[in-house]
């Protein structure tokens, strides 16, 4: 997976924009882009500048949060969002094993609630998307929540 986070990342920056592309800078162009591959995104939640919005990628509710924006536009980067709300209190160990197996994935439990968060960021600078490249992206977040929830369940943490 560590592999894979890092060859997305230079696919989606060297790749040349083809004719349909959209911002990955801006929230309302990505909410419609997503909408148009059949996903069906939230509202946009402008959030002190910080947009974001939630969609559900393979049957899991995820926030993609905008950071670095300008006015709520023109964002820097995105980062994927995600929460198993089934699985408490994990423990540190097997939470920091999974931080060394990602080099950009990241999983953690809640402060408040003990669940188990993960995250993913994509910087990209506000660089132009296609759908193929979105969907690729997304596929990428759903086989690393499939790997989390799977390393969970052999770990006996999902009861």
């Amino acid at each position: 997976m560590k592999k894979r986070l890092i060859a997305l990342l230079l696919a989606l920056c060297a790749s040349a924009a083809p004719a349909q592309t959209f911002s990955s800078g801006d929230p309302a162009a990505m909410a419609t882009a997503l909408t148009g591959m059949g996903y069906q995104p939230g509202a946009i939640d402008p959030n002190g500048g910080t947009p974001l919005f939630t969609v559900a990628i393979n049957g899991l509710e995820t926030a993609i949060v905008f950071g670095g924006c300008t006015d709520g536009k023109m964002c820097k980067y995105f980062v994927l969002v995600g929460r198993f709300t089934d699985l408490k209190d994990a423990p540190a160990e097997w939470t920091n094993a999974r931080n060394e197996d990602y080099d950009l994935g990241k999983v953690w439990v809640g402060k408040d609630d003990r669940t188990l968060g993960f995250s993913m960021p994509v910087p990209t600078g506000g660089a132009q998307f296609s759908a193929a490249e979105m969907r690729f992206m997304l596929d990428q977040w759903a086989a690393f929540i499939a790997e989390i929830s799977q390393s969970a369940i052999a770990a006996k943490l999902v009861k």
